[in-house]
């Protein structure tokens, strides 16, 4: 689990990105949704 470090890459993680970019599609904005549920918090 990454708290705080959604973009923390590892060495040793499997490449998914696309072609040979580096920019794999599994760390934008899409990836990160799709974790993600928003609430709503009242206080």
């Amino acid at each position: 689990m990454w708290i705080n470090k959604h973009g923390a890459i590892q060495p040793n993680v499997p490449f998914g990105g696309v072609k040979k970019s580096g920019i794999g599609v599994e760390f934008g904005e899409e990836g990160l949704q799709e974790y993600t549920n928003i609430q709503v918090v009242f206080s």
